[in-house]
């Protein structure tokens, strides 16, 4: 919802399309752009961001618990002072002293537009994307010709579902039709002045049923077309089957059924045809969106029927490829410090991706690649339509969540993921003599009772649009053999129509794959994404909480790498917040051994002491050996592993949560049998770095460097031989740890 335009006399300002437009600026701040500013800011702040400036700003712990709203925040500040003209850039400076930078960056367009003597004066680099972007938006909207016509009053549960039908909606009627509230207002609450601005302005109401409902009043006179998004009654009645508000209000009103998830072409068209009518916008001949949305699905699905059996046994495909990836995404943990189980939606946050625009000829790394809006981008950006993707990352950064988060995307059918009839998500780790890739979808995602076979399997890839995500190229256990599947797809021998999704560690690419291939790359958590998380992850409905992982990061000099991390960063916020005091912790050792401390301590486990360092060092040989492989095989069965390092060993970690057991098919024995492997590879080079440290301590009294040990030649060379297979940029973090470890 954009603010209005600012005041009385015009100037004009170039748009992204060159055309010129027409933009109103007085000459002083006036009472009514003033309010429009303190309503634009109010809309981007989270409770958290009121409690987080108002903390900053100095008022007093009574005051601030008056600040719970953007609105309240913004007059508090008003009192004080900070909206005076001669205070704009005080007030710009405490936005950004808490890193909300978009918001600073609306008070600097407010500033550049409202500042008689210095409107040519060059906004800050650091905000000019936000503050053009608001000019150009509102000057592009005269006073009082607000396009938003509909008025969409949904449950904040189903947001992702609604957004998606909001956009459909507005390719038929154009951009802006209609008006949306995204901050999260929830029943009970009082409606603020934009939402009963954009009631008064808008013809029609649509009302998205659900569960979760709440009844909106009828006293305004508008026309209600409700849209049922989950399968309730209808007419909604009273438990005591008596007539409630509710039905009295909607039973002669024509409801549209949505329910199913999936967009019913007629009864869609009935919405927009109900829409029109009542808009005025009813035009002759058949109805056709006003915006090509051909840039939007860069990934066209292949045109090729099916037979009846083939589309029957599609269907039940989907049906059991859901019930898995549900399985998947709603149990996800961000850190084994985390016990609950998380819908991966209500966890994740944006990281950073870029994608490489050139291979050659750049010599500036910031030429070559280009950073991306979000994730769907991926997907709807012409520029970087392809079939073949590899995306890399450091290790924590997020790879796996992402392939999560794309996989609920595609359950939910939300944009632009609807447009693939199938999705297939394969851990690359699991591939260890896997003879075909539909012998792997077969066992490691169908039901063992499926009835579908690998030939059915393959007939019905063949005549549907899909998309094929293989994770984690790094742990394949097959890397580098030539005659496989995985390479064969890789290199574009294999599933050409099909879009191929790959990802795996930065230091560990593929090297033969197909030209036709973008690069993508994450760039780990700015100070954005972390405050995000903080926000929205670690400290809902706990305020303070977000204050003392603050003052926590403030008064550790935390690793700059460290904190890019996300999965590092997820398993800080977690240990912050469960300790009562803080810790001088400044390498990334310091901070991992007090992580695994915590691991310790939430299992009400003793102190970590000489027996429990015996116990990394037995476990850490394992990981040593695994890491040292061609393949770097860090999954282990069951029972062997219990024997090597013990059952109680053994149960301890699975119970702190360091190791996994996850059901794989072994396909020598051709029986399904249990594998134990670490939560994260991080975890791995940990333990192995703890044994590497111990032996060099051992025979080195004073050690300087851990490789004056590995290089000794004769009595230590079984250790040797494993160091020298290892990469370097591979394990990075494994020789981080053994030096700080072994100073």
């Amino acid at each position: 919802m954009e603010c209005a335009s600012y005041g009385q006399s015009a100037q004009s300002k170039e748009t992204s399309e060159g055309s010129t437009v027409k933009q109103n600026m007085p000459n002083r701040p006036t009472n009514n752009t003033l309010g429009e500013l303190k309503i634009a800011v109010a809309r981007e702040l989270s409770s958290i961001d009121c409690q987080m400036v108002a903390t900053m700003a100095g008022f007093r712990s009574a005051e601030k618990e008056r600040m719970k709203d953007g609105i309240s925040l913004m007059d508090a500040l008003e009192s004080k002072g900070y909206f005076e003209e001669s205070e704009m850039e005080t007030l710009v400076d405490l936005f950004t002293k808490c890193e909300l930078h978009k918001v600073a960056g609306i008070i600097e367009a407010y500033i550049k537009v409202t500042d008689k003597d210095e409107k040519q004066r060059k906004v800050s680099d650091t905000y000019r994307p936000c503050a053009q972007d608001l000019l150009v938006r509102d000057a592009a909207k005269a006073p009082n010709e607000s396009k938003e016509k509909i008025f969409v009053s949904f449950s904040f549960s189903i947001k992702e579902r609604v957004m998606t039908l909001k956009d459909r909606i507005e390719t038929y009627l154009g951009e802006d039709t209609c008006w949306i509230c995204t901050t999260g207002v929830d029943g009970g609450d009082n409606l603020d002045t934009e939402i009963v601005r954009a009631i008064d302005n808008a013809d029609i109401i649509l009302c998205m049923i659900n569960e979760g409902f709440v009844q909106l009043s009828r006293s305004k006179n508008k026309h209600l077309i409700p849209i049922l998004l989950e399968n309730v009654e209808w007419p909604l009645k009273k438990s005591s089957g008596e007539p409630s508000p509710m039905q009295l209000a909607f039973t002669q009103l024509l409801y549209v059924n949505l329910h199913d998830q999936t967009m019913k072409e007629d009864e869609f068209k009935k919405l927009i045809t109900t829409i029109k009518k009542r808009l005025g916008l009813m035009e002759e001949g058949t109805l056709t969106p006003r915006f090509s949305t051909q840039t939007q699905t860069p990934h066209p699905p292949p045109a090729k029927s099916l037979s009846p059996v083939v589309k029957e046994n599609k269907t039940q495909l989907v049906k059991e490829l859901r019930n898995k990836y549900k399985n998947l995404f709603g149990k996800f943990q961000p850190s084994p410090l985390l016990r609950d189980n998380y819908d991966i939606d209500k966890l994740f946050v944006e990281n950073g991706i870029k994608f490489l625009k050139e291979t050659h000829g750049a010599s500036d790394e910031h030429e070559r690649w280009r950073m991306l809006k979000d994730y769907k981008t991926i997907f709807t950006d012409p520029q970087i339509k392809s079939k073949r993707f590899i995306l890399d990352g450091e290790p924590g950064y997020g790879k796996s969540a992402l392939t999560l988060q794309i996989t609920h995307d595609w359950c939910q059918q939300l944009k632009p993921l609807d447009q693939f009839q199938v999705l297939i998500l394969l851990r690359l780790r699991q591939f260890s003599k896997v003879p075909t890739i539909y012998s792997a979808i077969r066992k490691f995602l169908l039901p063992r009772d499926s009835k579908l076979t690998e030939d059915d399997i393959k007939n019905i890839l063949d005549g549907s649009s899909t998309i094929v995500i293989l994770d984690g190229y790094d742990e394949y256990p097959d890397r580098g053999q030539e005659d496989t599947d995985i390479e064969h797809i890789i290199r574009g021998d294999m599933f050409q129509e099909h879009v191929v999704f790959l990802t795996s560690r930065t230091s560990c690419l593929p090297s033969n794959y197909s030209s036709e291939t973008k690069r993508l790359r994450l760039t780990g958590f700015d100070a954005t994404a972390r405050d995000n998380y903080i926000q929205n992850m670690v400290t809902v409905g706990r305020p303070q909480g977000a204050c003392k992982i603050h003052q926590f990061l403030k008064v550790n000099t935390v690793p700059a790498d460290f904190c890019k991390i996300p999965l590092f960063f997820a398993m800080i916020c977690y240990m912050v917040l469960k300790e009562e005091r803080f810790y001088n912790l400044n390498t990334v050792t310091e901070f991992f051994e007090h992580i695994i401390i915590c691991f310790y301590s939430h299992d009400q486990i003793k102190e970590v002491g000489a027996e429990t360092k015996l116990e990394y060092c037995t476990l850490g040989k394992i990981a040593l050996e695994g890491l040292s492989s061609d393949s770097q095989k860090l999954s282990w069965e069951d029972n062997d592993l219990k024997v090597y390092i013990g059952q109680n060993l053994y149960k301890q970690y699975i119970r702190i949560g360091i190791l996994n057991e996850e059901e794989n098919y072994d396909y020598d024995s051709k029986k399904y049998k249990t594998e134990v492997t670490f939560y994260h590879k991080l975890f791995a080079e940990w333990f192995a770095a703890h044994y590497l440290a111990e032996k060099a301590e051992k025979h080195l009294t004073k050690l300087t460097k851990v490789w004056r040990y590995v290089r000794q030649p004769t009595r230590r060379r079984s250790l040797h031989n494993l160091m020298e297979s290892l990469n370097p940029d591979d394990v990075q973090f494994l020789y981080r740890f053994a030096c700080g470890l072994s100073p």
